[in-house]
């Protein structure tokens, strides 16, 4: 007796209907990804436009000021920079879900399953 399979049940239809589907999700994406890329130019100059101000503004007038703000900036800036760092090694590190991150078994020092070295596994 032959078991029912889901691939039995496949018709032309069906394919023409997956692959319309995932060519709308790939147009979406794009659309996604390009108006990314627009936000991001539009922060960047918003950036610039900041530092130059401050640049032309403060410099003269206000040296020990502007030293300090930029100071404050490039603070903000190396927070900023190693709190996504961090999250985006988390991030890959859960994505495996296998333990394993840049060729080191955790399993191996965390035999109890404590993956995270804090009392908690990975989900």
């Amino acid at each position: 007796m032959r078991s029912a399979s889901i691939f039995d049940k496949f018709e032309p239809e069906h394919v023409s209907q997956f692959l319309n589907q995932s060519q709308e999700l790939e147009q979406e994406e794009r659309r996604f990804e390009r108006a990314n890329r627009s936000f991001r130019l539009v922060y960047a100059l918003m950036g610039l436009s900041v530092f130059v101000f401050m640049t032309l503004f403060l410099l003269p007038e206000h040296a020990g000021l502007y030293i300090d703000m930029l100071k404050a900036l490039g603070i903000f800036a190396a927070g900023a920079a190693g709190g996504y760092g961090l999250k985006a090694y988390r991030d890959s590190f859960r994505a495996t879900r296998s333990g394993r991150h840049a060729g080191v078994d955790w399993r191996l020092a965390f035999p109890d399953g404590d993956t995270l070295g804090c009392g908690r596994t990975t989900p």
